[in-house]
């Protein structure tokens, strides 16, 4: 415990913990104040380069720590708390990339919001089990059943609030159909391609469903895709499609979030496989 890594390691990552909260603070307000643009990224991304450097610092000593002090011969041998600061590292990573694409293009909003608020509550994941003692690990000193209930209630009511508060499903919505094209059936995955000669500012659409089923669930599942636009003035668009599904009789009925080239949009939609067409609304979620 007196080695100058494990010394070092602790302040500098929890300075990169700190910095994941004014980014938080930060995106909420500028979501608030509708402020979300090409100048807000310039500001915030000198905290976003900063709070990144910090924390690859701790986890790098952190590392070198555990390589030669105890022992364990290689990538940390999987500490549950050391593995933890790597996922606000990954989070903080892409929304370092995405900054650096809404400096340049004010693109990529909606993305930048959630890994804002996804990096601070990775954080607070690690507070978490560091304090509570839930898994065992070298880190957990500290261990304090009580505090760690309260870090965990605090955690649920950060993601709910935040999430909720920031994004909101708007009245704005216009419906498209689709025809089937083609049906490949699996045992477990079906993928069904579709085609829309209107799908309002997106023109021509091209998108494809890979449905998984749900063991537990009979009629049930999840599923992926993904799609492709042009417009009428030429303009294409991209979307990575992700959701759920039930199915009643000859119909699919399916919901999902959708990322796409201006944002986000969440489908409500209905396919038929007898008539082999598909009925939706999309709504855009701001």
């Amino acid at each position: 415990l007196q080695d100058p890594a494990l010394a070092i390691h602790p302040p500098i990552l929890y300075l990169g913990y700190v910095g994941s909260s004014i980014i938080f603070s930060s995106a909420l307000a500028a979501t608030t104040l509708k402020m979300v643009s090409i100048s807000w990224a310039v500001h915030i991304k000198k905290w976003v380069l900063i709070s990144w450097i910090f924390l690859t610092l701790g986890i790098l000593l952190g590392s070198i720590w555990a390589y030669y002090e105890l022992g364990w011969g290689g990538f940390w041998f999987w500490d549950p708390v050391e593995n933890v600061s790597l996922m606000p590292w990954l989070a903080l990573t892409t929304l370092l990339h995405c900054i650096l694409v809404l400096e340049r293009k004010e693109i990529l909003t909606s993305w930048v919001i959630i890994l804002s608020i996804a990096t601070f509550t990775l954080s607070m994941c690690g507070t978490f089990l560091v304090r509570s003692g839930i898994l065992n690990s070298v880190h957990t000193f500290a261990n304090d059943p009580e505090r760690g209930l309260f870090i965990l209630v605090f955690l649920f009511a950060l993601i709910f609030t935040s999430y909720s508060y920031s994004f909101q499903i708007t009245g704005e919505s216009f419906k498209a159909k689709f025809k089937i094209d083609s049906i490949t059936v699996g045992k477990s995955e079906s993928t069904i391609n579709l085609s829309s000669a209107d799908v309002g500012q997106y023109g021509v659409v091209y998108v494809s469903y890979t449905l998984t089923s749900n063991p537990n669930i009979p009629n049930s599942g999840t599923w992926t895709g993904y799609g492709r636009g042009i417009s009428p003035e030429g303009v294409l668009a991209r979307g990575d499609l992700m959701g759920v599904w039930t199915m009643d009789g000859t119909k699919i009925n399916v919901k999902s979030v959708d990322s796409v080239t201006d944002g986000i949009n969440f489908l409500s939609g209905t396919i038929d496989l007898a008539a082999r067409e598909m009925e939706a609304e999309i709504f855009k979620v701001e």
